[in-house]
């Protein structure tokens, strides 16, 4: 419990005399981002005790560990190239292992705190000449990197079950219920957005404008915790998800 304070100490210290720097710079920038409002909608892999596969999802009966998440954000900028996000996310985790005759479901509730780097924007474009007339092209344009780095604060609530596969593999029989547990966990997430705009959506989208980007996520959350199935197995360590999502961001000009 105290290295999880230090560490959370030391993250809160880190963001302050980031958003310090680039601030001092802020009144330099003219119509620059100033905060914007996001949501996604994704995929989550967990990598925990109770599996099937060490480094592959489970794609194979009686359980399938692909599971959807979606999450709203809110953004704020310091400066130009940094942004401060706070994130809520709603992901569920399954998984199974033959090996301990287990699976598991987990339905978590997640608060992300970031650190968000913009890159400046590449002016290469992909366009299709076919759409509406060759005058007119749909355009995806404006490519940025967007690494960022953070702290997860996740309230988890899961079921474990143990069961037996059926010989042909198709499905499992319960022989018990274990009793709802509940666990607060703290995480590290880091990963990558490419942010990118569509043009000439005007006549599909009439209140499209150019505040509107499209944005493909990819994160790794590395948790302090072995709980994350429900199932603490000492020779393991601490669990790890990914998240896979697609997103769109409204920033907003001051």
């Amino acid at each position: 419990m105290i290295k999880i304070t230090k560490i959370v100490k030391h993250s809160i210290i880190i963001a302050f005399f980031l958003t310090f720097l680039c601030s001092k710079n802020y009144a330099q920038f003219e119509k620059q981002n100033h905060w914007g409002l996001g949501i996604n909608y994704g995929i989550t892999i967990p990598f925990t005790d109770i599996k099937r596969h060490v480094f592959l999802p489970s794609m194979e009966a009686p359980i399938i560990s692909l599971t959807s998440g979606k999450g709203v954000s809110g953004f704020f900028f310091p400066s130009s190239n940094f942004s401060i996000e706070a994130e809520y996310n709603q992901s569920n985790f399954i998984g199974y292992s033959y090996k301990k005759n287990l699976d598991y479901k987990t339905v978590s509730h997640i608060i992300n705190l970031s650190i968000n780097y913009w890159s400046k924007p590449v002016k290469t474009f992909i366009s299709s000449p076919h759409y509406f007339s060759i005058r007119n092209p749909l355009r995806i344009h404006n490519f940025r990197l967007i690494p960022y780095l953070g702290l997860s604060f996740i309230r988890t609530k899961t079921k474990v079950k143990q069961t037996k596969e059926n010989e042909n593999g198709n499905g499992n029989q319960s022989y018990f219920d274990s009793e709802i547990t509940h666990a607060n966990i703290i995480g590290i997430p880091v990963g990558t957005k490419i942010l990118f705009q569509i043009s000439r959506l005007k006549p599909i989208i009439p209140a499209f404008n150019e505040n509107i980007h499209f944005f493909i996520n990819t994160s790794l959350t590395y948790t302090f915790s072995d709980k994350l199935d429900g199932y603490n197995d000492p020779d393991k360590g601490n669990d790890i998800f990914t998240y896979f999502a697609f997103g769109i961001i409204y920033l907003f000009k001051k």
